[in-house]
């Protein structure tokens, strides 16, 4: 089962639901703090089991004036009774009836308080309990400058529920926010820790799931973090059962580009890979990959829509665009196949990317009319946020700012599958929108997108009701698995035999 993901709104009108049901508020902050403690104090042991503390633990609360800084002035009050030495630093006094009742529970259990930034003692474990995910504004004032004290202070950091000034629906900055190793989500996990620039602030993610869901809940999406199983393949199977991919891009001197995404169609298993590209990359693409059939187009060839129908008959999926280019040669390959990209009943799945993209955001299209009857269905779009902003005409910052509005602006517009790409990657497809918790930064590098378009391909010709976030998994594992061996200088070539490994 995929883990259930929630906005800001829809875990606020669940607690609310819970508080109407008769249930304590109160209680409810009870039972968050004392379940965080447990994780508190298993970060003490391993900071001690690895030497980094090696003396009497010293643990620092952040409180703000909110229910959050209610759950950090509980939690203070358990760890104290524990045995931890524990002080509060208090931004704030607390506004809300269970807050006021929290610190002073905390009052009486003699947890240290210090109201000046400038009195606080070092301590080996920092907690953020500062701002929940109410959060919705700017950073400023006080809270700007204990969030920059906590960022200074080395340690272990810890986020109950969301790091401050992180929104918890879109995971952006609010000016500044707390960058920790640990964010204990209450109920629910939010958004924003998983997706925009929450996974470099938030560190690894526990969710606490504290009160039963009921019938009203509504999910936003859900999350994957484990490897898809794909079915196994019947032993009469040949090359015809496991579809033929048609790879086209490589302009004159972007001919890596469609090498790869060819390569990446073998590995993730098409039976059969045919490569159009510019004539240029003929011998190089034989020499690579001789497995693959390639057609060599002349710089001045003219292709006719009549060309690219006959090229694309027996053809179970086509990916277009890996080094296409935006000139004369890719504009006219782009148009002569629209009309096919655009009829299912032609070409059963069309993977669109790169250049692609662009020509699609320049209005190259065969029939306006099709993204509106919904005739796009079949394509799987796969974006980065540069080429999502071009196709919404919009910038980079405005997509990366509310990454989830972005996506559905894309299905909106276009119609189709898409995916965003980027540190949790979005995918919406036919079974809603799904985050991506596989992956890492080291698959931060030139041709990666050209190995997932082709890829794509390859499962989508074999396996074409395969969803498009199982997809994305399955390229994210194997990059996980090139990660062993560690981040930095991990090449996108090196992923052709781990895919073999992931979709088996």
């Amino acid at each position: 089962m995929r883990p259930e993901v929630f906005n800001r709104e829809q875990v606020q009108a669940w607690e609310q639901r819970w508080f109407a049901a008769g249930n304590s508020s109160y209680g409810l902050m009870q039972q968050a703090a004392w379940q965080m403690m447990p994780h508190i104090v298993q970060s003490i042991d391993s900071l001690k089991q690895d030497q980094v503390v090696q003396h009497q633990t010293s643990i620092g609360v952040y409180c703000g004036a909110g229910n959050n800084g209610g759950d950090g002035w509980l939690l203070a009050a358990y760890l104290k009774r524990a045995g931890y030495g524990i002080w509060v630093y208090e931004v704030e006094p607390p506004i809300t009836d269970i807050a006021k009742q929290a610190k002073a529970y905390a009052v009486a259990q003699q947890v240290r308080i210090f109201y000046a930034l400038s009195q606080l003692p070092l301590a080996d474990i920092h907690i953020d309990a500062l701002f929940g995910i109410g959060l919705n504004r700017k950073v400023s004032g006080a809270y700007q400058l204990a969030i920059e004290q906590f960022n200074q202070g080395s340690g272990y950091k810890v986020a109950l529920d969301i790091p401050s000034g992180l929104d918890a629906n879109s995971g952006a900055v609010l000016g500044i926010t707390c960058d920790v190793d640990l964010s204990l989500s209450v109920l629910g996990l939010k958004v924003g820790l998983l997706t925009g620039q929450g996974p470099a602030y938030a560190g690894k993610v526990i969710n606490l799931p504290l009160i039963p869901p009921d019938d009203q809940l509504q999910v936003l999406a859900r999350l994957d973090q484990q490897v898809p199983q794909l079915p196994k393949r019947r032993k009469t199977g040949h090359k015809g059962t496991y579809g033929h991919v048609l790879i086209i891009g490589g302009d004159e001197n972007m001919g890596g580009a469609a090498i790869m995404a060819a390569e990446a169609a073998l590995a993730g298993g098409a039976g059969k890979v045919t490569l159009l590209t510019h004539e240029k990359h003929h011998n190089a693409a034989l020499s690579r990959c001789p497995n693959v059939m390639t057609l060599a187009m002349p710089a001045q060839a003219q292709i006719t829509a009549e060309f690219a129908a006959q090229v694309s008959q027996s053809i179970d999926c086509i990916v277009i665009g890996m080094g296409l280019g935006r000139h004369n040669w890719g504009k006219a390959i782009w148009q002569a196949f629209l009309p096919v990209l655009e009829q299912a009943e032609a070409v059963q799945r069309v993977v669109i990317d790169a250049d692609a993209l662009w020509h699609l955001s320049a209005g190259h299209l065969a029939d306006e009319q099709a993204i509106k009857t919904g005739l796009h269905q079949h394509w799987y779009c796969t974006p980065h946020s540069g080429e999502a902003a071009r196709l919404l005409g919009t910038t980079v910052h405005t997509v990366e700012q509310d990454r989830i509005a972005a996506i559905y602006a894309l299905k909106e517009k276009f119609d189709g599958n898409w995916l965003l790409k980027g540190a949790g990657s979005l995918s919406l497809d036919g079974q809603g929108l799904s985050i991506c918790g596989l992956g890492n930064p080291g698959m931060a590098t030139a041709g990666m997108g050209d190995i997932l378009g082709g890829m794509a391909g390859g499962l989508l010709a074999q396996l074409p009701d395969l969803p498009l976030h199982e997809i994305v998994a399955l390229h994210a594992a194997a990059g996980d698995i090139l990660a062993k061996q560690g981040e930095r200088g991990l090449q996108a070539t090196d992923m052709l035999q781990v895919i073999r490994q992931v979709v088996n």
